[in-house]
């Protein structure tokens, strides 16, 4: 006598029954970020700890000489054309949901209508070398850097001369878009009001095998770009801002109270926990006899 393996209705019905929950639950969940460094992390050259923190363009005009200073719970950093440079621990976005995100709360000052006057981005040292002391210029020190950098207007709905682009790693400039690809423009410029806080937010996320995506949120303004194929970055390990004005003679101010860089790695969806479960009710399959 033959066994004969009965067709499992009711673990079928159960499955038609939770196949919807099974589609949506199976997608990542995100985890709760695991951070980074914050505002109180930031050391200078010369400072207690490893230096992370960095100015570029020193050489300016005293009017226009960046400088940084530090008080408890505030980093202020004023530049007519500048970088302010900070540097963490390796993150990769190896998989799927993986992000990392820079929380920032910023008062500005002295910005104008200029274009590109204010750049931010997302680097990764590669083939360069971390930095170790401030540079006096900003033409030079980045070449083989990686990353993601956007140009925006600052006091104007204009868009013009902003965009989104992946630098080119042989430019010795940090924030030198010549020759890089653009990925995408702005749809206006930030219309931030001189003197008035905003909350910002910077995020890349790999949301897909051959997708990456950059996220910068700047008070009311969101700007969403993506980078795809095999020439997207997926490792960070610098983020930096650079200021510029049209009026030589003055310097902008950025005003940091808040400063946080975190990381998320996705964690599998609660259906994944059902799956040992249908494997189990899957088990005991009725065996009739065939006479």
């Amino acid at each position: 006598m033959k066994p004969t393996l009965l067709p499992p209705w009711p673990l079928i019905r159960l499955i038609a029954c939770l196949l919807p929950f099974l589609l949506g639950a199976l997608r990542p969940e995100q985890a709760g970020g695991a951070t980074i460094l914050t505002l109180d992390d930031l050391v200078r050259p010369g400072g207690s700890g490893d230096a992370n923190t960095f100015l570029v363009g020193t050489d300016n005009t005293p009017a226009t000489t960046a400088t940084l200073t530090s008080d408890p719970g505030s980093l202020t950093f004023v530049s007519k054309a500048g970088i302010l440079v900070v540097q963490f621990a390796n993150v990769s976005l190896a998989n799927v949901g993986q992000s990392i995100t820079l929380t920032y709360t910023v008062t500005l000052s002295n910005f104008d209508n200029g274009s590109r006057g204010l750049r931010l981005g997302l680097f990764h040292h590669d083939t360069g070398s971390l930095l170790s002391a401030d540079i006096t210029g900003v033409s030079s020190g980045f070449t083989g850097y990686q990353g993601y950098v956007e140009t925006r207007r600052v006091t104007s709905t204009n868009a013009n001369s902003s965009e989104f682009a992946r630098r080119d790693p042989t430019r010795g400039a940090l924030m030198d878009l010549t020759g890089a690809p653009i990925l995408g423009n702005p749809t206006g410029g930030l219309n931030a009001v001189n003197g008035q806080t905003y909350q910002g937010s910077l995020t890349l996320e790999r949301t897909g095998v051959s997708e990456i995506t950059f996220t910068h949120q700047f008070g009311n303004d969101i700007q969403i770009y993506t980078d795809t194929g095999a020439s997207m970055l997926t490792a960070f390990d610098t983020v930096a801002f650079r200021t510029d004005r049209a009026d030589a003679t003055v310097a902008t101010s950025m005003v940091f109270t808040s400063f946080t860089l975190t990381q998320t790695i996705p964690e599998p969806g609660a259906a994944w926990l059902l799956l040992p479960a249908l494997g189990l009710l899957a088990w005991p399959l009725r065996l009739k006899k065939v006479s």
